[in-house]
């Protein structure tokens, strides 16, 4: 779902590149959670080492589900069900200049 909402929002000379970073951060965030597993493991013990881990991305998704909150609808979403003048409050929020343009272009 975060692919398709960054692919609605952003422009599209940006689209690729959004996409890419996106997919690289994953990536980057494996490889990181697993050095992080591992230190902990290490440091702490098995026993206990799990159970920090898991509280930690617990934590983590906590927070980003709170902050998901706060996003607005996807524009095209919102204009293709006929919610047009909140697909234009999304688009200004987002920072879209030429928004009535911008939401057709995207509407098709």
């Amino acid at each position: 779902a975060d692919v398709s909402y960054m692919t609605e929002i952003s422009p599209e000379h940006h689209r690729g590149g959004l996409v890419s970073c996106n997919e690289a951060s994953i990536a980057l965030g494996f490889l990181l959670s697993y050095i992080c597993s591992y230190g902990i493991t290490v440091g702490v013990g098995r026993d206990e080492g799990w159970r920090i881990m898991f509280g930690l991305s617990g934590l983590i998704a906590v927070v980003q589900w709170c902050l998901m909150l706060r996003m607005p609808e996807s524009p095209v979403w919102l204009d293709e069900n006929g919610f047009e003048e909140e697909a234009q409050a999304a688009l200004r929020l987002i920072g879209g200049d030429d928004v009535g343009q911008r939401v057709a272009e995207e509407a098709e």
